[in-house]
């Protein structure tokens, strides 16, 4: 899972709302949020705490930070007077000793909303997945500037569905969601992770040590033109002895034996306008569905001090706005 937390935030410029008089758009700097307060709350420079989307916040809270009157069970994405704006930005007094960066999630008793987990996304477990877990992207919007400007990256759909994975090694086939290794039994068959195994012979072929990371979708409230329970893969990393392949030898494997790969959209150099061109557009596997976001990585494998895997993603304002939808891993 991306890291999650409060943390302390330096404002970076403040802009009146084109369409209210009383709001202001505020930015952060090194970041891409972009976030509507109230008028005369922050100056340039100011620190404050920012509270990420999917924020539940205590109710002791509420009154004290202004927002009771439009918070229910977590902090969401809105559009207000026709301006996004990505989260919550609470003012510090000038006294404060602390320091960028600074984490405040426990301080203030947040949690991170959990989605339930519907019946076909559950049963006989194997084992919990542990080291073979895969690292989620951390968000393009926090560290806007950790990517060098035009280094070669190649740009991704990301896909709206459940992650899973099939790992090969000595002692058999093991099928993954995010956290769990299930069963290939008969009580699993319903299971939408032994599902996309046993009906995509592709992933019946795989070689010894070698780990495939991919995207169910179907199963999510943005089918992609799936009807009547279909589901179909995607695969967006593969291991190889334990080390991720770069992305031109991730390609070649998936050719070799025929695995379905995320679409890509661009590859090329780097910049904040070439990536964020993808915000709200069409998915590419269904024009008629909404894309989620993207992912961006270097074009060879790249670990940084602060996230390790250097992979991020960028989720779009229309899939974060967007009503009734459902977020599983």
């Amino acid at each position: 899972m991306s890291a999650f937390k409060v943390e302390v935030v330096k404002i970076n410029s403040i802009t009146p709302h084109p369409n209210a008089d009383r709001l202001d758009i505020v930015t952060i700097v090194g970041m891409a949020y972009q976030v509507i307060s109230a008028k005369g709350n922050f100056n340039v420079d100011d620190l404050a705490f920012y509270f990420p989307i999917d924020s539940v916040i205590p109710d002791n809270f509420l009154d004290i930070f202004g927002i009771r009157a439009y918070y229910s069970k977590k902090l969401k994405a809105a559009k207000l007077r026709g301006i996004f704006s990505e989260g919550l930005l609470i003012p510090i007094d000038i006294d404060f000793k602390g320091n960028i960066g600074d984490d405040f999630t426990e301080y203030f008793g947040v949690n991170k909303y959990e989605y339930p987990i519907p019946q076909n996304m559950s049963g006989d477990v194997e084992s919990a997945i542990g080291q073979y877990k895969f690292p989620s992207p951390e968000h393009l919007k926090r560290y806007r500037d950790i990517l060098q400007l035009g280094e070669e990256v190649v740009v991704t759909e990301k896909i709206h569905g459940t992650n899973f994975t099939v790992l090969i090694d000595e002692t058999g086939t093991h099928i993954s969601s995010h956290n769990y290794f299930w069963k290939n039994t008969a009580a699993n068959k319903d299971l939408v992770y032994i599902r996309a195994y046993n009906e995509h012979v592709f992933l019946q072929n795989l070689p010894l040590n070698t780990q495939v990371f991919g995207e169910i979708y179907g199963v999510q409230d943005i089918k992609y033109g799936l009807s009547n329970g279909k589901i179909k893969v995607a695969i967006f990393a593969v291991k190889n002895n334990g080390k991720f392949l770069d992305y031109d030898d991730f390609k070649a494997f998936c050719n070799q034996h025929s695995l379905p790969q995320v679409p890509v959209v661009y590859r090329g150099a780097y910049s904040w306008e070439a990536v964020s061109q993808f915000n709200n557009a069409s998915s590419v596997i269904d024009e008629k569905s909404i894309m989620e976001g993207i992912v961006v990585q270097p074009i060879k494998e790249t670990t940084h001090p602060e996230i390790g895997r250097l992979v991020l993603k960028l989720i779009s304002d229309r899939y974060l706005l967007r009503s009734g939808g459902t977020e599983l891993h």
